[in-house]
Order: C-alpha cells, then structure tokens, then sequence
C-alpha cells in the first residue's frame, strides 16, 4: 500500500501544476484595462487618469464578452477566442497569443486588423497586452481581476 501512495502523490503533483499552467486556465476570467501607453510619444496612462474603463471576461467555452465604459456610455462586444502558442525565444516575453473574433459590437474592437479581430498576448509577467501599437495604435495592458 505504501508504496502505490508515493507514485499517486507525484501524480497528482505534476497534473495539477501543469493544469494550473494550462493556457485556458490562465486566460479564463475576468480581466481590467490597467494603463495606456501612446505609441507615438510613449506617455502613459493609468489607473483614474485612464479615458475609459474596459473590461474583458474569457469564458472556458472559447467565447469572451468585452465592456468599454467612458462618459459617452457603456458597450458591449463578444465574439470567440482561440489560443495560439509562442514560439520559444529567449527574448520574447510572450508565452501565448489570444486571437479574438468579434461576432457583435465591433466597434470597440482595438486592432490593426478592422474591426472584427483583435490579437492579445499574454506574457510572462501575467498580463494581457494588445497588439494595436504595430500600427500606432494605443498598448493597452490588462490585469486579471
């Protein structure tokens, strides 16, 4: 008997780390728009100075609902994810891409691609990041809730 437990233990050990470490796991949740940087100048935004409040929620379906709040009112977009691995380099701190397909209230949507697809990083120190600063575009960086 003692010596099934040891063997069950290191199982259970190495499933639930890498189960932790799955990215829909990390992804899965709720995420807030936490600063702004202006690709032209680099000046950053944060916190209460932010434009807008925005939000994304990932759900484990492969679907996401994305909710921009500002003084002109509150909208609404959802569409699907799909989760697309890194290459491994030594210099890049991107672990995983999100590539999100818009399906209704697009015009939020923040991308160099039109309105119906955004593209995310997720990188190693645990933040999403937008793509929309390749064309000038505002980096906005999320933190998950």
């Amino acid at each position: 008997m003692k010596n099934l437990l040891l063997p069950l233990i290191i199982l259970f050990a190495l499933t639930a780390c890498s189960e932790k470490n799955d990215p829909e796991n990390l992804i899965s949740g709720d995420w807030e728009l936490v600063s702004s940087v202006n690709a032209w100048t680099g000046e950053k935004t944060e916190g209460a100075d932010l434009y807008y409040r925005q939000t994304y929620l990932f759900r484990r379906d492969g679907k996401f609902t994305k909710t921009q709040q500002n003084e002109d009112g509150s909208f609404q977009a959802s569409g699907t994810y799909s989760i697309e691995q890194s290459e491994s380099t030594s210099v890049s701190d991107i672990k995983f891409y999100l590539n999100l397909s818009f399906t209704d209230g697009d015009q939020i949507a923040g991308s160099c691609y039109g309105n119906e697809k955004e593209i995310m990083v997720y990188n190693v120190n645990k933040q999403l990041r937008n793509t929309w600063g390749e064309c000038d575009g505002p980096i906005h960086t999320y933190d998950r809730k």
